[in-house]
């Protein structure tokens, strides 16, 4: 599930978990802030992702930023906040279907580090099992 989609049930409804990987919703989309103040977010991005404003270094920490100040603003007890960054990482870096694999070499993406991948599912899946 997207961020995006995420964000907007959340705003409703309490998520058990919410995992973004390599993407932030656009502000005029949906008000990321209000996430962490029901759910746990863990994020993930590829400290050479070049997608600026979805999922490069500084969309990461605004949506870090954004997290963390939707809870100050609201003077509330949030919930657990993770970004993760993976260095040496583009965009995309946790999909080795084939398909995507095809497209990250024509777009001149860097080749992925299965060691990365592995760390990051790996954290995926022990927060999933912590709140799901």
């Amino acid at each position: 599930m997207s961020l995006a989609l995420a964000s907007q049930l959340a705003a409703k409804k309490p998520l058990s978990a919410v995992v973004t990987c390599y993407g932030v919703p656009s502000p005029t989309i949906c008000d990321v802030s209000v996430v962490a103040l029901k759910s746990p977010v863990q994020g993930h991005f590829g400290s050479e992702d070049k997608q600026t404003g979805f999922s490069d270094q500084n969309a990461a920490k605004s949506l870090e930023r954004n997290l963390e100040e939707g809870i100050e603003r609201m003077d509330a007890a949030g919930k657990e906040i993770t970004i993760y960054r993976y260095d040496g990482e583009d965009h995309g870096f946790l999909n080795n279907e084939e398909r995507a694999l095809k497209m990250r070499k024509e777009q001149g993406f860097l080749d992925v580090n299965v060691k990365s991948q592995e760390l990051a599912w790996n954290r995926i899946f022990e927060f999933f099992n912590k709140y799901l």
